[in-house]
């Protein structure tokens, strides 16, 4: 049954015990919060503290006496000590877990957001500071020492003032924060410039100020640790970690992060962000994340309900307008209805309840030169390193910019410079064990953080090629995230992509040599019906390989050799454009992903093949090559006789699939090499090896044969295959 300490925060504690000071008693009986921390409080007591500007002193504000939870809150007789300044004890207190109070300017606050244990040390300590209180109260109970009993009872009385000059009283906090943030800028300060900041616009919400906090916010913002990215239990354990004890410069870095979880994680942070309000900063995040959308199923509702919540709190009236423009669009209209609907009542509440007139303040300017100052001296260090960014993104083919940039970051810190030139030194040395073990070090600390602002909508396994990102696969799952983010420069040095035609078509696809393009996605999902004919007719580009996936069809129903049947119709155009390919002059590498009964009429003679080095073909079994007992080359037969493409692969089945590469000899197609059998345990194993015979049966000219068997394939099938292959008479020929 421990003790505990949490905080009250500012806005709270100026509404509940208004006027309240040092010496008097703040009758409070109730702690609002549902934070799992409180959980050990069970039986024990609960102190409460609050951090007053512009000084960052700790008050003792109450006790709670062995407090009850009742779903929202904790209760207990209503405390009965008088206000007490600790801030002496703010070194000393160092709590269950060992870890004291911050000395950094800005901290303190934040770093009580999460509740902490007392240990017995802070008791007797906290024990020592109560005892005073409590000789004082001793006194006035039994009505010994008179005079100082009224002396008290005067000062407590002359230090809570009337409802009417209330207002007054929270304009000159509001004068002296103000004051006390202009003081430490012009003194080099600005952490505690920002602290100060935020303490003002809680007791004003003035428009000016929200910009002045966003202003100075970039400047002295905390650099995001790559762990605090992501859904691993290792960045949410990170971001909690960081959200117990941040500074006003964190919240940046947490508010940005707050979303990259699943919807449930992410409404259990929302109690946390709501411990920093009033704060522009975080109205800001709440309607930039009602904008994003960034989670969309019906199921995910608890999580909106719980930010809609949260945003009854805003305060600054600039972000009515934002809301205002919000139309959801990309989300399913169910979803989207009901999203709308609590943006109604959001609005109409915000509407009554935020002021629409503020009155001019000639400290605001003087605060916005002072800021100026601070953001022009880190203006021009940024506006220096974003040219060099950008030099490589203009010059993605040459390492000079690159390492003009390494050397730049390297003299800043920032870990981002020595994976350039790790990777640089890479390329000269690709072996070299000591560099690819750093390599590695500095992606899994660092890549999701260089992802930036393409993170969103890049997957897993992205590859960094000399400091850059340079391969990725797509999620095109969120349109909207995608169109976003067409002609972002950092794309620039992508060579390898897959996923969105939005993306991978775009001028800024300088580096692109290799692209997995779905004629089905782009037309249907991402509304480019003419991708096609940008890809392989009207724009030229220095693409060296191709995967080319379902073609455009329509089903129409034909006389065939088996009657009337429906049957699918390629668009023929699209079928010339791909033979040609005449837009991609360096292609050298081809795949088709469909059915070859679309494509391998025309694909015979095609002039695309007289340059390309490999051919390849993805497709599934057709029922019919079972039921007739025809190997799955029969579409390919005419191809194999007169194609001249050094290499030609096959991929048949998208489960079990069955490899086969064949490779041009002087007679035609003698050398093969093929790797089948299933790749789970099954009695798939006598259908795959009547498959591969068959398929073998299809290629006259073979010379040498090697087959890789996998490892659940049955052994009595290979020694079916080993017998099939010996008889075929081959000049070599290895079954394993």
């Amino acid at each position: 049954m421990p003790d505990m300490m949490a905080i009250v925060s500012k806005a709270v504690f100026e509404k509940d015990a208004r006027g309240k000071g040092i010496g008097d008693t703040w009758a409070t009986d109730r702690y609002s919060s549902q934070n799992k921390a409180l959980a050990n409080l069970a039986g024990g007591d609960l102190y409460l503290v609050t951090v007053r500007p512009p000084n960052e002193a700790l008050w003792l504000v109450a006790v709670l006496r062995q407090p009850t939870f009742d779903t929202t809150q904790w209760s207990a007789r209503a405390n009965s000590l008088p206000i007490r300044d600790i801030s002496s004890l703010k070194r000393t207190l160092r709590f269950a877990n060992g870890q004291g109070l911050p000395d950094k300017v800005g901290a303190l606050g934040m770093s009580l957001q999460t509740p902490r244990v007392l240990a017995a040390d802070d008791l007797a300590l906290l024990g020592g500071q109560l005892a005073g209180a409590s000789a004082d109260s001793s006194v006035d109970d039994d009505g010994a020492g008179d005079a100082p009993a009224k002396s008290s009872r005067a000062k407590s009385s002359s230090a809570r003032p009337s409802a009417k000059s209330s207002s007054t009283k929270s304009s000159r906090a509001g004068d002296a924060s103000l004051a006390g943030a202009l003081a430490q800028l012009r003194d080099g300060h600005p952490e505690a410039a920002l602290e100060a900041l935020v303490d003002a616009w809680a007791d004003e919400p003035h428009p000016v100020l929200a910009q002045l906090i966003a202003s100075l916010s970039t400047e002295t913002r905390t650099p995001a640790p790559a762990t605090l990215r992501g859904k691993t239990a290792a960045a949410r354990a990170a971001w909690d970690e960081h959200a117990s004890d941040a500074s006003a410069a964190d919240i940046p870095m947490l508010l940005e992060s707050l979303c990259d979880v699943s919807s449930g994680d992410a409404a259990e942070r929302l109690p946390t962000v709501e411990g920093w309000m009033p704060d522009p900063r975080v109205d800001a995040a709440f309607v930039a994340v009602l904008k994003e959308v960034p989670y969309r199923a019906t199921s995910t509702k608890p999580f909106w309900t719980r930010l809609f919540a949260s945003l009854e709190q805003l305060r600054d009236p600039s972000q009515l307008e934002r809301i205002e423009a919000i139309d959801f669009a990309g989300v399913a209209a169910t979803m989207a209805e009901w999203l709308r609907m609590k943006q109604r009542k959001l609005l109409a509440s915000l509407h009554q309840n935020l002021p629409t007139e503020h009155e001019s303040r000639p400290i605001f300017d003087e605060l916005a030169l002072a800021i100026g100052g601070q953001r022009a001296a880190g203006a021009a260090d940024r506006e220096s390193i974003e040219h060099l960014f950008q030099s490589v993104y203009e010059n993605p083919h040459d390492d000079g910019p690159r390492t003009v940039l390494a050397d730049a970051l390297i003299e800043r810190n920032d870990p981002r410079g020595e994976l350039i030139t790790v990777q640089l030194r890479l390329a000269q040395d690709p072996t070299n064990r000591a560099l690819k073990a750093r390599e590695k070090e500095l992606l899994d600390a660092h890549a999701k953080g260089w992802l930036a602002e393409l993170a969103p909508i890049v997957m897993a396994d992205a590859r960094f090629e000399r400091g850059f990102l340079s391969e990725c696969k797509i999620d095109n799952s969120k349109l909207d995230r995608v169109q976003k983010l067409v002609g972002h420069p950092a794309w620039s040095t992508v060579r390898a992509i897959e996923g969105s035609a939005l993306i991978a078509l775009d001028p800024v696809m300088r580096s692109l040599e290799k692209l997995v393009f779905s004629q089905s996605n782009a037309r249907h999902h991402e509304k480019l019906p003419d991708a096609w004919r940008d890809l392989l007719v009207e724009t030229p580009r220095g693409i060296r390989e191709l995967q080319y996936e379902h073609m455009h069809s329509e089903r129409q129903w034909l006389d065939t050799v088996e009657g009337r049947r429906q049957v699918d119709v390629s668009d023929q155009s699209e079928i010339d454009a791909l033979c040609a390919c005449t837009a991609l002059p360096e292609l050298v590498r081809l795949g088709l992903r469909d059915n070859p009964v679309l494509y391998i009429g025309k694909l015979v003679r095609a002039p695309v093949l007289e340059r390309l080095e490999q051919l390849s073909f993805i497709y599934e079994r057709n029922n019919r090559f079972d039921a007739q007992r025809t190997s799955p080359l029969v579409d390919f037969r005419q191809l194999l006789e007169l194609a001249r493409v050094p290499t030609l692969r096959f991929e048949i089945g998208s489960f079990h699939e069955t490899e086969l590469v064949l490779e041009r000899g002087a007679k035609g197609y003698e050398r093969a090499r093929m790797t089948l059998g299933p790749t789970m345990r099954s009695n798939w194993s006598h259908q795959l090896v009547d498959e591969a015979i068959r398929m073998l049966d299809t290629l006259p000219k073979l010379r040498e044969l090697r087959v890789t068997t996998r490892k659940c394939t049955e052994t009595q099938q290979v020694a079916r295959l080993r017998a099939a292959a010996t008889q075929m008479n081959l000049d070599a020929c290895e079954v394993s």
